[in-house]
């Protein structure tokens, strides 16, 4: 048997290639091997392989993305697992999201879970391609704040009834002080090398001084269920929805899956790895995009202004796309939102801090300052 391509190897460019020129990668007929019914996609357009152009157009923690296209035809994006993770857990999510808010996520195309009847050999999920450029935290200004917050209330629309992964859904209300110490709980005892950080900013070292952090966390959030309430109120939610997860083009060329509508030159933002979607408080895609605790690609660094300006436009725009009876309320979004910096920073403390134990460079520089403005964030 030949040998497994590596997921980011010319070879398995060549693999994709073939793949969609013969018609296996997104199937047109019954394919058990296919996550998506035939009829659930139009029959693709099939180019000659030597005509596919094969793309490596990002390597994540998890996954690697490929473009595959060719002339005459719509570019698909195909996402290989760089590890055992599953492929195609999304797909409920993007199927809701063709259905409801197709501006803001591509369609499903087909998955394969299984590399021994996956096309190429390996597991792959395949989707439409997304345009456009991701921007260093340090390029987005507040035009692409307010764009960002458009599309991310038109995401929010999708409301549902219960939070988790879909499609089982638990009903609220939720408590962020409960997720919180199931999640630190988790990372203390699976990766204990994660609490192992340097001493933080009162001088503490060691496990000792992380544990500071994740209780002031918990704290943080406790005081957050008490003085906003546990919340019922929930969305599907992009779940991951950092810059790095966040590609940019402009109104002169937008995709047809894009606002037509926004004036000349407005940059026109659109959502990719849906990885982690879910139906989820609105207030964590809020949160994850940036403020006062950042680092790293992932994260823009907002003051508490640009955090008001962002939120506030999220809300406008949330209102005038629905006919929701009690208005968000800016102010306990805001509140919420806190709380889910809290969380989520301290889940990506840890995660950073178990990265940089293996030796991962990135990792290892954002340590630091996430930890200094962690700190910070959660003694304010």
């Amino acid at each position: 048997m030949a040998a497994l391509p590596d997921p980011t190897s010319p070879a398995l460019g060549e693999r994709l290639a073939e793949a969609w020129a013969d018609g296996s990668l997104i199937p047109v007929g019954p394919a058990p091997a296919a996550e998506l019914p035939a009829s659930e996609h139009p029959a693709p357009k099939l180019p000659p392989a030597e005509r596919v152009r094969a793309d490596l157009v990002g390597t994540g923690e998890s996954y690697a993305a490929w473009r595959l296209s060719a002339p005459g035809t719509d570019p698909v994006t195909v996402r290989v697992p760089l590890t055992d993770a599953a492929v195609g857990l999304e797909f409920p999510a993007l199927r809701l999201v063709q259905e409801h808010a197709p501006q803001a996520g591509s369609a499903p195309l087909a998955a394969h879970p299984d590399g021994a009847t996956s096309p190429i050999g390996v597991p792959c999920a395949v989707t439409g391609f997304v345009p456009g450029e991701v921007l260093s935290p340090q390029g987005w200004t507040p035009a692409h704040l307010a764009a960002h917050a458009r599309l991310l209330a038109r995401l929010h629309t999708i409301a549902l009834p219960g939070r988790g992964a879909l499609p089982a859904l638990a009903p609220g209300p939720f408590s962020l002080e409960a997720e919180a110490a199931s999640v630190f709980a988790w990372w203390e005892e699976h990766h204990p090398e994660a609490l192992a950080l340097p001493g933080d900013p009162a001088g503490s070292a060691g496990a000792d001084g992380t544990r500071r952090i994740l209780d002031r966390a918990l704290a943080f959030c406790s005081r957050i269920d008490r003085d906003a309430g546990l919340t019922s109120d929930f969305v599907l939610s992009h779940g991951d929805l950092c810059a790095t997860n966040v590609v940019w083009s402009h109104s002169e060329h937008p995709s047809p899956e894009r606002d037509r509508t926004a004036a000349p030159g407005t940059p026109v933002p659109g959502f990719i790895d849906f990885e982690w979607a879910q139906a989820d408080d609105r207030a964590r895609d809020l949160a994850i995009i940036g403020g006062a605790v950042h680092g790293g690609p992932w994260y823009v660094p907002m003051d508490d202004a640009a955090v008001r300006a962002f939120v506030a436009e999220y809300v406008r725009e949330s209102e005038s796309l629905t006919d929701a009876a009690a208005p968000l309320g800016a102010d306990h979004l805001l509140l919420r939102r806190d709380g889910w910096v809290a969380y989520e920073r301290t889940a990506m403390l840890l995660h950073c801090s178990a990265r940089a134990s293996v030796g991962n460079e990135l990792h290892r520089r954002v340590l630091p300052g996430l930890r200094e403005r962690l700190s910070a964030f959660l003694a304010g």
